[in-house]
């Protein structure tokens, strides 16, 4: 009886300490010169990314993460398996259509991407929405999560 107490106690005070990160507070960015460096770090992101693949390194894009997070993993196998299928990415085209912060100095950059896929002998084009969020460390910017609407 005293094990299921104990249980109950512990499953309720991580259902309140999750609950609580929940509410995080999202404002529009109006900093230009913020906004400018944002925008900057996310496009040198996407030509790092394009070169990544070009010259089948992702050690060029090492530096946008945080070494050994999620989401450094996450790109990790997202590069090796566009250089075994031999494909090549450029985003052609960035629409920003929002950048928010947070109380904790994290930043959210909700973009569509046309991209543009280079494979074999043809080329095809699609359009992708993702949200990056960035976190501002003192060695720069730092990806910290990537979310794809489509």
């Amino acid at each position: 009886m005293m094990r299921k107490k104990q249980y109950l106690i512990l499953l309720l005070t991580i259902f309140l300490l999750v609950s609580c990160n929940d509410n995080e507070n999202w404002k529009t960015v109006e900093d230009e010169q913020v906004l400018e460096l944002l925008i900057d770090f996310i496009n040198d992101y996407h030509n790092s990314w394009t070169s990544s693949l070009e010259q089948q390194s992702f050690s060029m894009i090492e530096p946008y993460f945080i070494a050994n997070s999620h989401v450094y993993h996450m790109q990790r196998r997202q590069h090796q398996q566009l250089i075994g299928e031999r494909k090549r990415e450029e985003v052609i085209d960035v629409a920003h259509e929002k950048i928010e912060q947070n109380d904790y100095q994290e930043y959210k950059l909700m973009i569509t991407e046309e991209v543009e896929i280079n494979e074999a002998d043809h080329v095809t084009s699609e359009q992708r929405t993702r949200s990056y969020y960035v976190a501002d460390s003192n060695r720069g910017y730092k990806i910290t999560l990537i979310e794809r609407e489509n």
